[in-house]
């Protein structure tokens, strides 16, 4: 008995020594698997420091396509390697013009591709991660786009040591991307669409703020945009997809810039993540003060970790685009099923045809209705005028087609402001109650019609901002006092904030949305015009005295004749020269960007 007990002893040792031996054979494989964001850092400095810039066709891009080969060769795996050769991008077509030629496009650069099958074996259909190897000339191209090569190698050794890969996934190091996404075109061409079930490119990742969502085409259905979403909870970041950019995308997926831009033009579904920087913008752009030290290492490893979570997430892959959905910019990105939308924007259509009816069937005074809204229309136009003459004046004195843009913010309040306070002193020997009441019915009007319009062009994603507005005017109709009035109005002015807000106002110029002589007067016109014939309504129940009505005169006096002294002795933080050639990049200092050409 007592010698049975004792090899049944030695039998468990052995078994439990066996089992640690096991364990920590195993334990560098596991516990290197999860992406290393350190790992991730050492191959962007090698590229920004080590190599430097690296535009299309140069030897410095030919050893930054070396070093990406030696560590997928590294790690093991079969590289594909597609020249670019001769590429012809097409026309840009926007409303039947040309707003950017058809040019051609030839390198010796050649793109690297990896394929990582999943436990299966199977190859296809995959997700494809892309990142590109270029920069422009005299960028170091750390933002863009070094930090998302490195990000995308250090994703190729986790899923490589990976104890389980439940999609086949495809990772692409594209050439030429900088001249017109050549490399990403010739792999597109190579790459039969049964193969790519999503293309994602990383590309300006690393600057500051939250991760971000571009490129989201109509391909891209409501089952992927959850998967997208999924992803970033499961890494645990905070994520937001500018509604700007998802009414372009949708409406001119052919203005796709980056390299999930050759994806899209084949109906393959394909996105584009980055961080915008600093004040929605990363100045930096397309410079020599494009380095690391610009990097936010919160940033890097945010994009690492929604990539691992987005190839690793176990769920079966969408089929199909979907029906479709839109991030509303709340809590960050909330997924909303356009269906909903349109079912609420359809409603809010039809309330408004009843609240106008209403305010034709109101009863009370009527001596005067129309006379007196078109005296206030005057006096709008007329303070508008004002404003256009004082910015006329500004820009011509700096020779700057667009000096309001560095100040948004600082020129659109006194601009509202100062009309506000006109129109206050100006109403007051014609208003009374019946002759502001036809105001209202107009400010609905012309609220309603852009939101109508847009749901008639089947935006959806953007209607709902003018139809909030106009319900908030309609509910001036339900409001007895002057004070609820002013409430109610400036419930309708927040929609107006998703448009005239000056970050937004700055990146709509960063990116070319907004054309370099667009007079900030006239976008105050054309979003606050329904706005401002509400205003008659709230003064037509608080009546102001004499004494503020004297007040409001000389407050409208004293902000325009700051607006116009502002602006002709404090010169803009660019010169007329250096904004019409680089944008909203020339703040930057002179010596950080000089002899690059930076215009998005």
């Amino acid at each position: 008995m007592r010698g049975q007990g004792g090899d049944l002893l030695r039998r468990r040792l052995r078994l439990i020594a066996l089992a640690l031996l096991l364990s920590v054979l195993s334990w560098p494989r596991s516990a290197t698997a999860a992406p290393q964001p350190e790992r991730a850092w050492e191959h962007a400095r090698a590229l920004v420091e080590d190599i430097g810039p690296r535009p299309a066709g140069s030897d410095a891009v030919a050893r930054a396509t070396d070093y990406v080969r030696a560590r997928l060769l590294a790690e093991g795996l079969a590289i594909e390697s597609i020249p670019v050769g001769t590429v012809v991008a097409p026309d840009i077509v926007v409303g039947g013009a040309v707003v950017i030629p058809s040019r051609t496009i030839s390198v010796p650069d050649e793109t690297l591709l990896v394929r990582l099958p999943d436990d299966a074996g199977a190859t296809a259909p995959a997700i494809l991660f892309m990142a590109h190897l270029d920069t422009v000339e005299g960028s170091p191209g750390a933002v863009d786009n070094g930090v998302a090569v490195g990000v995308l190698l250090e994703l190729v050794r986790a899923l490589v040591q990976a104890p389980s890969r439940p999609h086949p996934v495809m990772i692409a190091f594209t050439a030429a991307e900088e001249p017109g996404l050549a490399g990403a075109r010739t792999l597109a061409q190579a790459l039969p669409p049964g193969e790519v079930a999503l293309a994602v490119s990383l590309d300006l990742v690393g600057a500051a703020g939250p991760l971000a969502f571009n490129g989201l085409s109509r391909a891209l259905g409501r089952p992927w945009l959850e998967r997208l979403s999924h992803a970033a909870a499961q890494a645990g970041i905070a994520v937001e997809a500018p509604l700007t950019h998802q009414v372009v995308s949708r409406a001119l997926p052919q203005l796709e810039r980056s390299d999930h831009g050759a994806f899209t033009e084949r109906g393959v579904p394909a996105m584009h993540i980055f961080h915008r920087g600093p004040g929605q913008i990363y100045l930096e752009y397309h410079s020599p003060a494009d380095t690391l030290a610009h990097v936010d290492a919160a940033s890097q490893r945010a994009a690492l970790a929604w990539v691992w979570a987005l190839a690793t997430d176990p769920a079966p892959l969408p089929s199909g685009a979907g029906p479709g959905a839109t991030f509303l910019p709340i809590g960050g990105a909330t997924l909303v099923p356009n269906g909903l939308l349109w079912t609420l924007e359809l409603g809010a259509l039809v309330v408004l045809v009843f609240a106008l009816h209403a305010a034709r069937r109101r009863t009370g005074p009527t001596a005067g209705r129309w006379r007196g809204a078109a005296s206030f229309a005057g006096a709008l136009v007329g303070a508008w005028l004002l404003a256009a003459a004082i910015e006329w004046t500004v820009g011509a004195a700096s020779h700057h087609s667009q000096p309001w843009i560095h100040a948004p913010g600082r020129n659109a309040m006194t601009m509202v402001l100062a009309t506000a306070a006109l129109l206050t002193a100006a109403c007051q020997p014609w208003l009374h109650e019946g002759r502001a009441r036809a105001a209202l019915p107009i400010a609905m009007v012309l609220a309603a019609l852009p939101g109508a319009a847009l749901l008639w062009f089947e935006i959806v994603e953007l209607a709902w901002v003018p139809l909030a507005m106009a319900l908030a005017i309609a509910a001036l109709l339900r409001c007895d006092n002057g004070t609820r009035r002013a409430l109610a109005l400036g419930l309708a002015l927040l929609p107006a904030w998703a448009v005239l807000d000056p970050l937004r106002l700055r990146e709509a110029s960063f990116h070319g949305f907004l054309g370099r002589g667009v007079p900030l007067s006239l976008l105050l016109a054309v979003v606050l015009l329904p706005c401002a014939f509400a205003w008659l309504h709230v003064l037509a129940a608080w009546r102001p005295s004499p004494a503020l009505r004297r007040g409001a005169l000389v407050l409208a006096g004293v902000l325009w004749l700051l607006q116009l002294l502002s602006g002709l002795l404090v010169a803009p933080r660019c010169s007329g020269e250096a904004w019409s050639r680089r944008g909203l990049a020339c703040e930057q200092p002179a010596e950080a960007a000089a002899g690059v050409a930076t215009t998005p």
